[in-house]
This record gives C-alpha cells, structure tokens and sequence, in this order.
C-alpha cells in the first residue's frame, strides 16, 4: 500500500480539528458573485485517479460510482410490522442518490480547478457492512506535500435517517488548481487477497460559478413544468402554513401567479399526470390506476411541443410512473426513471446538468421534472428530520443558516407498516423545497428564468389523520385533491399574483400550449389566464416579445387573514372569494348550486376547450366557468372507486366498491359550516345534494369519444412480480387486488 501518500493526511488530522470548528460556526460562504452561471461537477460521474490502494487490491476494485438509497436499505422497525403486514410491505427504502462507494486504505483524488464561490459537499453515509472504526476524510492539496484536512468523521451504519450534508467552503483556493481528496480509513490492513469494507459518499459534488456559454433566446419560451408527488396545499407558505417550510417555493410564488384553490382530477399518481399532460379528465383518456398506460398517438404537451420544436426531457422519479406503466413518456426525446423512487436531489441534479447542455441549442425546451417526495416512507435527512429548515432561500448555495419549524427532535413513525409521521412528513416538504430553490437558482444563474415559464403543481394530497386515515391518498377530499399550482411567467422578478376562484391541474395543459404560441386540441382544461380576473391585459403590460405569454402586472389581490386549522396546528388558507374575483360581470354565485349551473356542466364539450393562443381575440368564456374560476370542479377515484363534484360551498362525492375504506354511497358536505368535511349531510332531503347528484351524473355520461379520444384505447396491464413488490411497498397493496 502507498503509505507515503496517506500520512499527509494524518499528519494534518490534528490542526484540522480547529478548522473545523470555525467552518461549523462561520459557514464560511461569502456572497456569491453575480454574472457567472453555477455549474454543478458531479464527481460521481467523473473518474478519480486512485492514489492509494490496499494490498493485493486492484484499483478498479478501490471504488464504485453507482445509485444508492439516501439512507438504510429499510427504514422502519420491522419488530413493529405484523407478519402479515411483512408479506404486504415487504420492503421500504428512502430515495435514491448517486454515491461512491469507496474502500478502506484507499484515497481518490480529483484535480480540480476552483473559482469564485466555489465549494464541495457530500453526504458522509456511512457502511452497509460493518467496519468498526472507520473513518472518512476529506483534504485539499493545493501544493505537492501540502495537504489540509477539511473534514474528517468516524463512520457509522446507514442510518434511517440520512446524515446532514456537508458543504465546505473553498473560496480561499479560487484560481488555483488542486485536488480534491477523499479518503477512507480502517482499523487495521486486510489479509492480502480480501478486499476490504467500504463506506459510501453521497452525492458528492463541487460548485462553482464559472463563465460559461450564454443561454440562446428562443423566439418561444422554454418550458419546466415541476410535478411533486402527494404534496398537500395546506403545507406550503402561499397557503397559509405558518411557520413556512418552504422559502424557496415561498419566494417562487412572490414572483408568480398563484391559484390558492386548484384541485387535482385524480388521487392518484399516474392517472393525475396523465390528465396534467393531456388536458382531459380520467374519463376522456381512460387512466384509473398505475399500470394501465396511456394509448399510443396520444396528444401530450411533450408531444405537441416536440413537434413544434422543443427539446424534450422527463425525469421521472418513480418507477411506476415511468413509461412502461403509465406510458407518459410519448412525445420526449429523453426519459430518466429511478429503479426504485429518486431522492428530489438527484432529480434536481440531473435536471440542472441536462439544461446546461441543452440551454445553447437553438431551440427552446420542455422538461417535466416529477418530484417523488414527501410520499411514504417519510425519510428526510437531517436536520430537516430533526425540525430545522434553511432559514431563507439559499439557491444552489450552501445552507449559512437553520430555523426550526417545530419543536426540535427525532421523530419515529407513527404508521411503522408504511414508515409515515406527520412532523417527518413536513421535513420531507422542507427537504424539497431546499432542492426547488436549488433548481430555480440553477436556472437564474444562465439567465434563464427570463426565457422560461416555471409551473409548479402537485399530483395529489394526503390523508395526514383526517378522516380517520394515515398517509393514504385514498377518497376525495380536499385533502386528497387540494393541490398547489403556480406559474412563473418568462422575464424579470415581477410582483405576484393570488386568485382564489376554483380550477384544475388539466388547466395547465392548454396554458401551456397557448404560452408557447401553439393551437390547443379539443381537451377538457381552461386556459387559467382566462379563468383569472385581471386589471389590463399583457399586451398593454409592455412585456415585448413575451407580451403573449406574461400574465398581468397586478399586486396580490385581497384576502382575508388565514384561518388557524386547530386539529393540526397548521394554517389553512381561507375558502373566501376575493375583491378580485367577485367584482367581474359573470356570475359570482359561484358556491350556490343551481339548475343554471348544472345546464352548464352538460353543455357540449366543445364549451369546455380552449381556443388557440391567445395573441388573437380570446373566444367566448365557457358558460361553466368565468375570470372567478370554474362555477365546479370534478375528480374521479383512482380504479373507478368513485366520483365527485365540488363547488364552493358543497362537496359531493359518490364512493363505490372500496368497501374497505369507505361504505358505498353518497356524501355531502357544507363546505361553509363544515371546512374540513366531518359531517355527512346525504340522506336529508336537501336540495343541494338533489342538484349535485344530477351533476355529477350527467358529467359523467358526458364522455368524450370524440375523433382522437383515447379512453377507449387504455387497458390495463398485467404487472410484473417486481413491480407488484415495488408497488406493494409504497402502499398500493389494492392496485394489486384489482388486477
């Protein structure tokens, strides 16, 4: 073994220590310089020269670069798991990440140039397989025979609950060339011939502000569209969460238009983003669970786009809603699916190096960046496990500073079957958004955001306790359906935008298509510029040559202050129509329920599209919606479990053989007197229910086959015993049974 190189290492492991303590307290992150893009060198993809090995190993056995979980293979306490509840879940993994696995009495070196800014982080794992006394180092060598030592840990098992990042500063390096140093110690040399224990990096990264090649200006906007699996509305700070968990989404909707009440036409993943990417309800495009995939020759906003042009990239960050389920991927040049489910900072890494490529071609392009987290199991790394979120939005920068937003400590699950907490469940939201505002600061840097159009949306909600289930999306509630949704639109930071008038994720599809200057099909979304009240139009808003796509200059509008959800603890945005809205000319009775307004839910499905870009006059507005919103909004349940219609004031849902959960039949709620849905108004008599029944019925018999409809091409397929496995961990043990 090359013992010579190593003790510069332990040589300097004494004067580290102090170094140490002052990087810890200092965060030793000046203020980054503007005018250089971030550039993101992912080391798990660049091949390190091995300077030490351990005797009798070869170096191409000193280290791999692979996929692994951001934490123990299995995350729950399996002595808390029935038996028969093991065969059900058999197994629940954290995310994954990209790591090296490095081997004891090893060193790898990197040689790196440092700029401006610069700074390296990883995630100190741990061992899958014990190796007592194990040590990670990490040095600089900015000389021959002059090596500093940075950091240095003893290494521990793979944990639940991942480490917290490291991030070191290098800015006291910038100009220079070096190399980076990792290294793994051990107690004692292997027997020749053995090869010895290993630990694992994570994500192992340098960041830099470098010049770079400029960004072209496409004559259409490019197009990120951020789908986040199971993420409540109520969770996020536009919506009222008080603490806010999530700054960088928080400062995102500052810029943006923001609909504070958009729902979701599924409870499920895979049928939710088909209808996003289509435009149409379950019952027009005929996706109700996660293995039957949508037809062929489908028109999708990755298709439609590619056609005009774009460039296009999915990045998806579960199995099951990859191609080979959910057939999503039609119409994208390129497609990245986890093995299993993607931490959100691989997602978001991939998609920043994608985009660095990609943003100097002469076109512009369309990336869907699906987001799996916080869905079960809830397994944030520390310390957005222990209650500790960044305290701003630090971008791609490191994190200088925490705050708490809850009362500190670890958190064990509450559900150990689907590994589910309600505190874990909010790190997961904080843990996100730290990786949004990574993403969102990424395209900054290029100048892009001034080219491109942001849409943030969930697919669906959760059951966090409410009625009476945990970390299950099943029913339709608002719970269940109440999502997030807001767009940036191209160009400088411009003051935001809140409208509370009912609309739906399909509304995005034909929004986008209009933005980016395209006709839009007949679909069953409304453009949400059309369905928003606004004081002057974009084209007297002197927007240039993204006039047509910019919504308004307009403050937010009025809102009554938030009301305080007592049962949780968190904040609940109000169900109150604004100034705003109630002052347009159309009917502003949005919640009553009335023969004018179910005339209008059946009236040809034709109303119910969207005309072409709207740089020519807008068509009429649907008679079923106004620029307050959709007069109702309707969901189907995921394996045809049930339907329901919502307006502001009633809920009515109709649920149907999913026994287990819920009796068969009807439920009505007054939304006014009872927000959170606990009493079941069905069976009196009541006018409402009479109306919304009829609703509800006609819309759906009012199916679409029209000349391209595609509901009576999607079948289910059988699923694979692995995908099955796979599905059956995440707590879809009835997508199973109904095969």
């Amino acid at each position: 073994m090359n013992r010579r190189s190593l003790r510069y290492l332990y040589a300097a492991a004494g004067a580290a220590a102090c170094l140490l303590s002052l990087l810890a307290l200092a965060g030793c992150h000046k203020k980054q310089p503007l005018g250089k893009p971030w550039v993101h060198l992912d080391l798990t993809k660049e091949k390190p020269f091995v300077e030490a090995t351990p005797p009798g190993v070869n170096e191409n056995q000193v280290y791999t670069q692979r996929i692994a979980q951001l934490g123990a293979a299995e995350v729950r306490d399996m002595s808390k798991v029935p038996p028969d509840q093991q065969q059900q879940f058999p197994k629940s993994s954290p995310g994954e990440i990209r790591v090296v696995e490095e081997t004891t009495y090893s060193r790898l070196k990197w040689r790196v140039h440092i700029d401006d800014g610069s700074y390296v982080s990883f995630i100190p794992l741990g061992y899958e397989k014990p190796c007592p006394s194990c040590k990670f180092r990490f040095g600089i060598r900015d000389e021959p025979g002059h090596v500093k030592v940075l950091y240095e840990l003893e290494a521990k098992p793979l944990s639940p609950t991942a480490p917290k990042a490291v991030e070191i500063d290098l800015s006291e390096y910038a100009d220079k060339d070096v190399d980076l140093l990792f290294q793994v110690d051990g107690p004692g040399a292997p027997a020749p011939g053995q090869l010895p224990p290993s630990l694992l990096w994570g994500s192992p990264a340098l960041y830099s502000r470098q010049p770079q090649p400029a960004a072209y200006k496409p004559g259409r906007p490019s197009i990120l569209l951020v789908g986040i699996d199971t993420l409540r509305a109520d969770r996020l700070g536009p919506w009222g969460r008080r603490p806010t968990l999530t700054p960088s989404i928080d400062r995102l909707a500052e810029e943006s238009d923001v609909w504070t009440q958009a729902y979701s036409t599924f409870n499920a993943t895979n049928p939710s983003f088909a209808s996003i990417m289509t435009g149409l309800y379950g019952k027009n495009h005929g996706v109700y669970d996660l293995h039957t995939r949508l037809p062929a020759g489908s028109a999708t906003l990755a298709s439609l786009l590619s056609g005009a042009g774009y460039q296009t990239m999915a990045i998806i960050a579960a199995r099951h809603l990859g191609d080979h389920n959910s057939g999503l991927g039609q119409g994208f040049a390129e497609v990245t699916r986890a093995d299993e489910h993607f931490a959100a900072e691989l997602g978001v890494d991939q998609t920043l190096d994608w985009v660095a490529v990609h943003c100097t071609r002469p076109r512009p392009f369309f990336v869907w960046l699906h987001l799996f987290d916080p869905h079960t199991p809830h397994t944030p790394p520390d310390p957005y496990a222990d209650g500790l979120r960044p305290a701003g939005p630090m971008g791609l920068g490191p994190v200088r500073a925490w705050v708490p937003f809850r009362e500190l400590g670890p958190r064990g699950f509450d559900e150990p079957v689907l590994g589910g907490n309600r505190d874990l469940y909010d790190g997961e939201v904080a843990y996100v958004d730290r990786q949004v505002g990574r993403l969102l600061d990424g395209l900054a840097s290029r100048g892009l955001l001034d080219t491109t159009l942001v849409a943030l949306v969930a697919d669906h909600g959760e059951n966090l306790g409410e009625h009476g289930l945990l970390y299950r999306h099943v029913g339709l509630f608002d719970t269940t359906t109440h999502v997030p949704l807001l767009v940036r639109w191209p160009g400088p930071p411009r003051p935001g935008r809140r409208f509370d008038g009912l609309v739906q994720t399909i509304d995005l599809f034909p929004t986008l298509l209009a933005a980016a200057g395209l006709p839009v099909p007949p679909q069953d979304g409304i453009d949400l510029r059309r369905l928003s009240p606004a004081t002057r139009t974009a084209a007297a808003d002197g927007a240039g040559g993204w006039g047509s796509v910019r919504g308004p200059r307009m403050e937010t509008a009025a809102a009554s202050s938030p009301a305080v959800d007592t049962f949780y603890g968190s904040v609940r945005a109000p169900r109150m129509q604004t100034a705003a809205a109630s002052s347009q000319g159309a009917d502003t009775s949005y919640g009553s329920v009335s023969g004018q307004l179910a005339a209008a839910a059946l009236a040809p499905a034709a109303l119910l599209s969207t005309g072409p870009a709207p740089t020519t006059t807008a068509p009429a507005v649907p008679a079923l919606a106004g620029p307050g919103g959709r007069r109702a909004i309707f969901a189907e349940h995921s394996n045809g479990f049930g339907a329901m219609v919502r307006t502001r004031d009633y809920q009515y849902i109709v649920s149907r053989g999913n026994t287990v959960v819920f009796p068969d039949g009807p439920t009505l709620y007054d939304l006014r007197a009872d927000p959170f849905e606990t009493h079941n108004l069905a069976g009196r008599g009541l006018a409402a229910e009479r109306e919304l029944a009829g609703l509800l019925n006609g819309w759906l018999a009012q199916r679409r086959p029209l000349p391209g409809s595609s509901a009576g091409r999607a079948h289910p397929h059988p699923l694979s015993d692995e995908d099955a496995a796979r599905l059956r961990a995440l707590g879809y043990v009835r997508e199973i049974d109904a095969q």
